[in-house]
C-alpha cells in the first residue's frame, strides 16, 4: 500500500515538471519577433538593389541582409565606403554586401559626390550698412589676376575649391572685418588667400567694414585755422576734402580754410574725386 502511495506522488510530480516545461516552451514560442528598420538613402549617381526589400522596410532580428551597390562613372573623390551605420561593410568576390539585422540600419555610402554644378558670387557692397558705394569698394581676384567682384554667373563644380584675393579700399579704416562664403567664416593663409569648397549656390561677402574717420571727425584733426590747420594725413581725408570744398553747403567754410599735409599718403589705386571742382561761382582761397 504504502509503496503504491509513493510511486503514484513520484508520478504525479514527473508530471507537473512536464507541464511547466511544456508552458515554458509556449510562452517562448508566444513570445512575439523582433523587427528592426531597414534605410537606405537615395544618392546622387548611387543604385542598390536590395531585391525584394524596400527602404523603410522592417526586418526579422537576425535576419542577413544582402545586396549590390552600382557607382555612376561621373562620382568623384576617395575610394567609396559603403556604410551599415556607423560600421563599413566589404564586399564579397561577387560584390555581394552583407549584415545581420540587429537594430535599426541606415546604409549609405561615404566619400564620393557627384559634381553637381554651382554658381558662386562675390559681393562688393558693405553688408554692416548694406549699401554699395562706388567709391567705397572691395575687389575680389582670383589666382591669376582675374577680377570676380560682381561678375555674374560664375559656375564651379560640387566639391571644386574656389580660392581668391583680397582688396579693401584705402577709404575703409583697418578695424577688423569678416570674409563670409555664405555663412562660413573664411581665414587667409600666409599668402593673404582665401579658400572654400563649394557645396551650393554661395555668395562671399565682406562683414563689419567700417569707413575711416575723417580729419572732421578726429580729435586731432585741427581747426581749418592758421594755427591749427586740418591735417591731413590719410585717404579718408582727401575724400572729405574734395565733398566738403566742393558742398556749397558750408557756405565756403571749407574752401577757405587752412590744411597741412601730415603723411605722404598712398591711394593704392582707389578713385580721388577733384578738390575745387566746384558746382558755383564762389571762389577757393583754401591754403594748403
Amino acid at each position: 500500500m504504502e509503496t503504491g502511495i509513493a510511486m503514484r506522488k513520484i508520478f504525479a510530480a514527473l508530471l507537473s515538471a512536464v507541464c511547466l516545461i511544456c508552458l515554458g516552451l509556449a510562452a517562448a514560442c508566444a513570445k512575439e519577433p523582433e523587427y528592426f528598420t531597414l534605410i537606405y538613402a537615395e544618392q546622387a549617381g548611387i543604385t542598390y538593389d536590395f531585391g525584394e526589400i524596400k527602404s523603410g522596410a522592417e526586418i526579422k532580428k537576425g535576419f542577413e541582409v544582402t545586396f549590390k551597390v552600382a557607382f555612376d562613372e561621373a562620382l568623384e573623390g576617395d575610394e567609396p565606403a559603403v556604410m551599415a551605420n556607423e560600421t563599413e561593410l566589404e564586399a564579397n568576390e561577387d560584390g555581394v554586401y552583407s549584415f545581420v539585422m540587429n537594430e535599426d540600419t541606415n546604409i549609405s555610402v561615404i566619400g564620393v559626390f557627384m559634381p553637381d554644378k554651382y554658381e558662386v558670387a562675390f559681393d562688393a557692397g558693405n553688408a554692416a550698412t548694406g549699401e554699395n558705394h562706388k567709391e567705397y569698394r572691395v575687389w575680389y581676384y582670383d589666382l591669376e589676376g582675374n577680377e570676380l567682384t560682381g561678375v555674374e554667373g560664375l559656375i564651379y563644380n560640387g566639391g571644386e575649391k574656389v580660392s581668391f584675393t583680397l582688396k579693401v579700399s584705402v577709404y575703409y579704416s583697418e578695424s577688423d572685418y569678416k570674409v563670409a562664403a555664405g555663412t562660413l567664416i573664411l581665414e587667409p593663409d600666409e599668402n593673404g588667400v582665401y579658400s572654400f569648397d563649394v557645396y551650393g549656390d554661395t555668395r562671399v561677402t565682406i562683414e563689419g567694414l567700417e569707413e575711416d574717420l575723417g580729419f572732421t571727425a578726429r580729435d586731432n584733426g585741427g581747426a581749418g585755422t592758421a594755427e591749427n590747420p586740418y591735417k591731413i594725413e590719410k585717404p579718408i581725408d582727401l575724400y572729405y576734402m574734395a565733398d566738403l570744398v566742393g558742398n556749397s553747403f558750408y557756405s565756403g567754410r571749407f574752401a577757405s580754410a587752412y590744411y597741412r599735409l601730415e603723411a605722404d599718403i598712398d591711394m593704392k589705386g582707389e578713385q580721388l574725386y577733384i578738390i575745387g571742382d566746384r558746382p558755383t561761382d564762389d571762389s577757393i582761397s583754401m591754403f594748403f
